[in-house]
């Protein structure tokens, strides 16, 4: 088995393994240079010197900042690879199709075994991916029942029985479909 890989913290000159430091896209090893411990103790003694760099500092907190920390501790991904990611979509979730704008968010889909990134999704493709526990069988078992059951929503109400497929559609599915007012 490998050893773990260890760094040393520049506060308490003590040698620990790498999950004792915080992410930092801006270090060469994506970790902070001072241990967890080092920076709650700091922060503790310090309460009013973390608030003044944080008044003096807004830029480093601003929304944009905290993404990009946020995308590089969570998935390892940079904001501009998030960009490339998003332009290479179109601007669009992977799943719908739907344009990502102020109300309609990409969200990183990504695997929960492997960790990596497959792609962007508006919130509710990312929610009905988990609810479907990422396995296409549950998918294909949801198709298959609407299918059977005919029943559509078209802007919140019930339509039964294949009213949004053409003439054709209909002739061609009454032949194999059983109506449902004939169903118990």
């Amino acid at each position: 088995m490998d050893p773990q890989p260890e760094k040393t913290c520049t506060k308490c000159k003590v040698e620990k393994p790498l999950e004792e430091f915080s992410a930092d896209h801006q270090h060469r090893d994506g970790k902070r240079s001072h241990c967890k411990e080092c920076i709650r103790k700091y922060r503790a003694a310090n309460p009013e010197k973390a608030r003044e760099y944080r008044r003096r500092h807004p830029e480093k907190y601003r929304k944009r900042v905290r993404l990009g920390r946020h995308l590089k501790c969570r998935y390892g991904l940079s904001l501009e690879q998030r960009n490339k990611l998003l332009t290479r979509q179109g601007g669009k979730c992977a799943v719908c199709g739907k344009k990502f704008d102020d109300k309609r968010k990409p969200h990183v889909d990504h695997c929960h075994d492997a960790g990596h990134v497959r792609g962007l999704l508006c919130i509710n493709c990312n929610l009905a991916e988990g609810y479907f526990q990422r396995d296409p069988r549950n998918v294909r078992r949801l198709l298959a029942y609407m299918e059977r059951n005919e029943i559509f929503y078209v802007n919140g109400l019930e339509v039964m029985q294949g009213s949004c497929l053409t003439s054709a559609e209909r002739r061609k599915r009454s032949r194999t479909h059983v109506p449902l007012d004939l169903l118990p």
